[in-house]
This record gives structure tokens, C-alpha cells and sequence, in this order.
């Protein structure tokens, strides 16, 4: 019987279904997020497998008949986590089959958080489409306080890098705790009587 074919019988057994697989090659950056959430794949043999050969990544569903979460149904069945084994009985579970030179041949996380890092890492497009992308963030505002005689050349150099300005004004003086606006254009301000 061969390995896949055992893996999936284990999987059905314990009530969990595949839903998607996909063969990739993690990479070092991917090897690398892969470490930073499992301690188990973080060892240097790991990484040079991730790097370099193809793994197959499953999405895990539970079956609608099974009672328990999918992360506790799916270390049960491939780590015999939270099984009570009679005294003196040893059984290998499928997770130390595939363990070959202490390299893990098979991981499933062990929480919540490390199944969305995961699903976020292998499965991004699925990912992608329920959760909204991540805002970029805004660069941060500067106001700078001129003499309304610098408007000119102050105005000119804003026209070259006009994406970079927001708004400008004219106010009475440069109190920013209350500040008092006269204008918002310098049209406005030309038109003024008084020009401070």
C-alpha cells in the first residue's frame, strides 16, 4: 500500500476528507514562515528539503458526521495525540513512519493560529478570497507653517510634487493650538485687502 494511499485511509477513518491538494516547492522564504510557526520544521535539514523538493500540501476538511474540530481529529489519527493507549502497548502512528534521519515526512498544526499562518502560507488565492487584503498603511502627515510672503516659492516647489501636498491654507498666525483660517486658496488670499 503506498503512502498516500495509507494517509488518506488514516484521514478517513478518523472522519477528515481532503478538500484540495497542492504539490508545490515552499521555497526559503516559504520554508522560513513555514519555521517561524512550527518548531518541529524550523531545523536545517527541514529547510533544505523545503527549499529545494516538492511537497504536497492537503486542505483538511471534517466530515459532516463527525463530532470534534478538524486539528484535534487530524493529530489524533496521524500522532495518536489524546488517545489513551493500554499500559505497555506501543503503536506508531503514521507521523513516525515518515519520520526518516529526524526529518518529518508529514506536518499538521497543532492550534488555530497555525492554521490560518498555514492556509494563509499554501493555500493564499482561497485565502485571498474571503479575507480582505490588508490595507497599506497611510505615511504620516507633516504640516509645515510658512510667512505668507514665501507663498509663491513655497506653492511653486508644492506644483512639483503635488501628490505629496494635501491642503494648505492661510491662517492669522502660526498658533496651532487655535488656529485661525483666513483662505484656503491663493486666489482667496490675493483677493484680500489685508495680506499679512
Amino acid at each position: 500500500m503506498s503512502v498516500a494511499v495509507l494517509y488518506y485511509h488514516k484521514l478517513l477513518s478518523a472522519g477528515i476528507a481532503v478538500a484540495d491538494k497542492c504539490p508545490l516547492v515552499l521555497g526559503q522564504q516559504g520554508a522560513r514562515a513555514l519555521a517561524a510557526e512550527a518548531e518541529e520544521m524550523g531545523s536545517a535539514g527541514v529547510s533544505a528539503v523545503l527549499v529545494e523538493r516538492p511537497a504536497l500540501a492537503l486542505l483538511l476538511k471534517k466530515l459532516p458526521d463527525k463530532e470534534g474540530d478538524v486539528i484535534e481529529l487530524t493529530r489524533r489519527a496521524l500522532y495518536g495525540e489524546g488517545l489513551e493507549l493500554e499500559e505497555g502497548a506501543q503503536k506508531k502512528f503514521l507521523a513516525q513512519e515518515l519520520c526518516a534521519d529526524d526529518l518529518p515526512g508529514l506536518y499538521a498544526p497543532q492550534d488555530r493560529h497555525q492554521r490560518a499562518a498555514l492556509l494563509d502560507l499554501l493555500f493564499p488565492k482561497m485565502v485571498g478570497a474571503v479575507v480582505e487584503p490588508p490595507v497599506s498603511a497611510e505615511p504620516p502627515h507633516v504640516a509645515l507653517v510658512f510667512g505668507a510672503w514665501q507663498r509663491r516659492a513655497v506653492l511653486a516647489a508644492a506644483d512639483r510634487s503635488a501628490p505629496l501636498l494635501l491642503r494648505y491654507g492661510f491662517f492669522a498666525d502660526a498658533n496651532v493650538q487655535e488656529p485661525k483660517l483666513l483662505c484656503k486658496t491663493i486666489e482667496q488670499y490675493e483677493e484680500r485687502a489685508e495680506k499679512d
